[in-house]
């Protein structure tokens, strides 16, 4: 048994030795990644000025940190010559992770004029006041007329929901999300959330992942926030009717209501990952049809559709059609790209739809 058994033992040493590798490996990797989130908390932020001065700071703590592996492993192997070092690393983080949580968001920048105004939403009974509703009147994507509109609306009126995707640069797995709410006899009322940008700003993933960007929830219309990203950006924008039936959208449309007013008084900060245009949207869905689970397609907001698609939320879905035709038939560009009066948008972008629900948006 002894002769049977013993060549079993230098295999077993060399899984050991290939999981102690593997162990620091991972672990290299992790700090590695923490020295990053270091240098964009110190690069990507608005207490400090100038950003001659935020990467000059970044670059010596990327570097301390980043030394800090090498450093242990040229040292003895003693603790007294390596103890000072895991100190001198430990405080350093402690400090990054302090001044990260000094960072709070604010409600009194230098907006930019897309963003200037929050929404303010007075409810009584079952009507919907809706002030700074968003209404901008575009004559290219950096020249229009800011225009905000004071609009009521009767909820029991609401006949369903929308969900639009909108890609940009030939990005599949990236897009930004929206949800329109359909009314009888009332224009649809569409609900954005996106980065609140200071004066001279302007959109960085990178930048998103840190709290370089406050969040907004805008209220608007669907000829200027659709009609921006189709025929002034030229992003391709999806419209998708779902099968949420008009109590249940009228739930999904009250949570945001609701979380509208927190924002005029308790600021949050934009985060590509974990509060973006998907998530804070997702989050109301979820809240209003607790049917629904959270989806890991929604960290890459793009295939959303394909995710509700599969999972049978999308509405007017024809027999036996799958969900690439599906998704062609709800590319809007195709009807209104080249529309120069946005009257009648509305009823365009929705060409493809069929008669899914008894109440049509009213041309506006």
């Amino acid at each position: 048994m002894s002769s049977e058994s013993a060549p079993r033992r230098p295999v077993r040493g060399r899984f050991r030795r290939c999981g102690r590798l593997l162990g620091a490996g991972v672990g290299l990797l992790l700090f590695y990644l923490l020295t990053l989130w270091c240098a964009g908390v110190l690069y990507f932020n608005k207490l400090l000025p100038g950003a001659g001065l935020r990467f000059a700071l970044a670059a010596v703590v990327a570097l301390a940190l980043g030394s800090v592996p090498l450093l242990l492993a040229l040292a003895p192997r003693r603790w007294r010559w390596r103890w000072p070092i895991l100190a001198g690393a430990g405080a350093l983080l402690l400090a990054v992770v302090s001044f990260n949580l000094l960072l709070s968001p604010r409600l009194d920048r230098d907006w930019s004029d897309s963003c200037a105004r929050l929404p303010e939403c007075e409810l009584s009974g079952s009507r919907l006041r809706v002030k700074n509703l968003r209404d901008f009147d575009y004559r290219s994507e950096q020249e229009f007329t800011v225009r905000y509109q004071e609009r009521e609306y009767d909820l029991e009126r609401i006949t369903g929901l929308d969900l639009a995707l909108s890609h940009w640069g030939g990005n599949r797995l990236i897009a930004h999300s929206m949800l329109s709410f359909r009314f009888a006899e009332q224009p649809p009322l569409v609900v954005s959330v996106e980065c609140r940008y200071e004066r001279g700003d302007g959109y960085s993933t990178v930048a998103g992942l840190f709290k370089n960007f406050e969040s907004i929830m805008i209220f608007g219309t669907e000829t200027d926030l659709f009609r921006l990203r189709t025929n002034f950006r030229h992003e391709q924008l999806y419209l998708y009717p779902t099968n949420f039936t008009p109590e249940e959208s009228k739930r999904v449309l009250l949570d945001l209501v609701r979380r509208a007013g927190e924002l005029r008084v308790r600021p949050q900060f934009y985060h590509t990952l974990n509060y973006n245009c998907s998530t804070a949207l997702a989050s109301s869905l979820l809240a209003a049809h607790p049917g629904l689970k959270f989806d890991l397609r929604l960290l890459l907001n793009g295939l959303a559709d394909w995710m509700a698609f599969s999972r049978g939320w999308l509405a007017d879905v024809r027999p036996n059609e799958n969900f690439l035709d599906y998704r062609l038939r709800h590319w809007t560009n195709q009807w209104v790209e080249h529309l120069a009066d946005p009257a009648g948008y509305s009823r365009l972008v929705r060409s493809a739809f069929g008669p899914y629900s008894s109440g049509s948006p009213t041309v506006k």
